[in-house]
């Protein structure tokens, strides 16, 4: 629980080497100046001029009972829809009274309070929104 409080990120859940430090979260310690070279600045660079990564890690607050164990992605979507991205730790948080998630969220919608649409095993469609982390 407080892992996901906190927003700490585990690798192989939250993020892989299909991701990138900008999506993570971690632009702040890439440094994009010119008087310093390294593997994957280019890269980097190119994304940061192409107006930023296309997903990043958000918090997802959402409703309902006590979620089940996160032991598979849960599906997020928009409320019309939209795969939005999914949840890859999602615990019940009895200190904020409710379900709370770290997800990939697409960057049309990762704005704090968008509202969205988390899809668990239990064959639930709970109304959440978009969160801030840490918690």
């Amino acid at each position: 629980i407080e892992r996901i409080e906190g927003g700490l990120m585990s690798y192989g859940n939250e993020f892989t080497r299909a991701n990138n430090p900008l999506e993570c979260g971690f632009g702040p310690l890439c440094y994009l100046g010119d008087d310093l070279d390294y593997i994957g600045k280019k890269a980097l660079m190119e994304i940061a001029s192409n107006g930023g990564p296309m997903q990043r890690l958000s918090g997802v607050r959402f409703g309902g009972d006590v979620t089940p164990a996160c032991v598979k992605p849960f599906p997020v979507t928009s409320p019309h829809g939209e795969t939005l991205g999914q949840i890859t730790s999602g615990i019940y948080s009895p200190r904020l009274e409710c379900n709370i998630g770290l997800s990939m969220i697409l960057k049309s919608h990762w704005d704090h309070d968008t509202p969205l649409i988390v899809h668990t095993p239990d064959g639930q469609a709970r109304e959440g929104t978009v969160s801030g982390v840490p918690f």
